[in-house]
């Protein structure tokens, strides 16, 4: 995943200055997979360029449950590479 939130690109930087990015944070993010590793398996947690993590709601509940500092987050639509809004296979 080589893209930031689509949406946000303009003020990602904030994020490493330390400023909050919830006034900026669009609605309806959405992450593109990149088109260079299609089929590629998911895992609990995304990296990106940025230091940003993209996590699962599991994993963001663990890591909530025992970091005592405040943590921001937000939701996103993670898009496949056709695209289309990305699904868990069971």
């Amino acid at each position: 995943m080589m893209r930031f939130r689509e949406g946000g690109e303009r003020k990602s930087y904030s994020t490493n200055l330390g400023e909050r990015l919830s006034p900026f944070y669009p609605k309806d993010a959405r992450i593109p997979m990149g088109p260079k590793h299609p089929g590629i398996k998911l895992l609990a947690l995304i990296g990106n360029e940025r230091s940003m993590l993209s996590v699962s709601a599991s994993l963001k509940e663990a890591i909530q449950k025992h970091c005592a500092n405040e943590i921001e987050s937000f939701p996103f639509t993670l898009y496949d590479h056709c695209s289309r809004p990305h699904r868990e296979s069971k």
